[in-house]
């Protein structure tokens, strides 16, 4: 199918006078010719008769976009193709400035739903030089700052130097305090069974017995499974519209397809297994552990421990296994763990400094 011409529009830029039929030259309101920054512009989809084309000297074969109008290099005005000498001025076409547009690209518009035509692409060309105005960064007043801040700041550090300022304090033993804790256990024999056999433990028994199930492929089965694929549905036409930069516009149709969604089944191969018995030798055998039968507490105020003696052992008994914490007390109130080595050389009396701030936390302690 061939292209359509359509009808071009322009304003007059004199008069204000709009909607000027594309193929006439000369505005009817003022009587200005058409000048070199006149452009071109659809109201609807009016298809061109050839009368109209002959009528401007214009062909429908030359109404392709490489046959536009030129701009006298004297005045100014747009001319027609055909036109041999300016129909404003009478100058040579020969001495023309340029084509129609000043470029070889053409504008392109396409239609949208709404009817409206909208422009993608412009025939006039970018200035070699640009200028951009440069945004100036508003400037923002800065708010002064209120004399009360700064003494609120010196407060603030003058609270916290106070607060965490390291002083030293004497200190002086008033008090000890101990607890010691033993455990007797004893060594008991149990009979258990596993499929090894620990090193220390005595074999009784062992047997062949299923230790679990392993899964082996037995065959493969088809099934189908339900998958999805885009196909294409059908076509929609819709219509782009090029300058011709004389005055008309050429109508392209443009064919898009429209997808669908296709469900289909596959077929896939599934593999089906099954369970096979595994049987393994499994071991009985008698195992001797400690046991924790009870715990004895001893606890004192003073600079005595011991350790209890209210339990007695048989022969596969012990008590190896022991607990001990020794405490500090200075000025009745401040406790220190201590262990037994250097607990057991301080004597109520002794002294201390304690580096600390307000807030109780310690620095340092050093004996005196």
């Amino acid at each position: 199918m061939a292209d359509r011409i359509i009808k071009g529009y322009w304003d007059c830029p004199h008069c204000g006078t709009k909607g000027i039929d594309g193929l006439v030259d000369i505005c009817p309101g003022c009587g200005s010719a058409k000048d070199k920054n006149v452009r071109y512009y659809m109201k609807a989809v009016e298809e061109v008769s050839d009368q109209e084309l002959a009528a401007a000297g214009l062909s429908r074969e030359e109404a392709d976009g490489k046959h536009k109008e030129w701009i006298c290099a004297f005045c100014g005005s747009l001319n027609n193709y055909s036109d041999e000498k300016c129909v404003h001025c009478g100058a040579d076409r020969a001495e023309k400035e340029q084509d129609y547009g000043g470029s070889t690209q053409q504008t392109v518009y396409i239609k949208d739903k709404n009817g409206h035509f909208k422009q993608v692409g412009r025939t006039e060309e970018v200035p070699k030089e640009t200028y951009v105005k440069k945004e100036e960064t508003p400037i923002v007043p800065q708010r002064s700052r209120s004399p009360f801040t700064g003494i609120l700041l010196a407060a603030a550090v003058i609270v916290l130097a106070f607060l965490f300022w390291p002083h030293t304090e004497s200190e002086a033993i008033s008090g000890f305090r101990w607890l010691r804790q033993v455990t007797v256990e004893e060594l008991q024999t149990f009979s258990e069974s596993g499929w090894s056999v620990p090193a220390e433990a005595r074999v009784t028994d062992s047997k062949t017995e299923l230790s679990g199930y392993r899964q082996v492929l037995d065959h493969y089965r088809t099934v189908y499974v339900t998958k999805s694929r885009e196909v294409i549905d059908h076509y929609e036409t819709s219509y782009e519209y090029t300058d011709n930069g004389n005055g008309t516009f050429s109508e392209h149709p443009v064919s898009t397809p429209v997808y669908r969604t296709e469900y289909y089944d596959e077929p896939e191969q599934e593999p089906v297994y099954r369970s096979e018995p595994v049987y393994q030798t499994k071991y009985y055998y008698d195992i001797d552990r400690w046991v924790e039968l009870q715990t004895y507490e001893t606890s004192g105020d003073d600079h005595d421990p011991y350790w209890s003696s209210e339990y007695t052992l048989s022969g596969n008994q012990r008590d190896t296994l022991r607990f001990e914490e020794y405490y500090t007390i200075y000025n009745d109130t401040d406790i220190e763990r201590n262990s037994y080595d250097r607990w057991a050389g301080q004597e109520i009396g002794d002294g201390i400094y304690v580096t600390r701030n307000r807030l109780g936390m310690e620095y340092s302690r050093k004996e005196q």
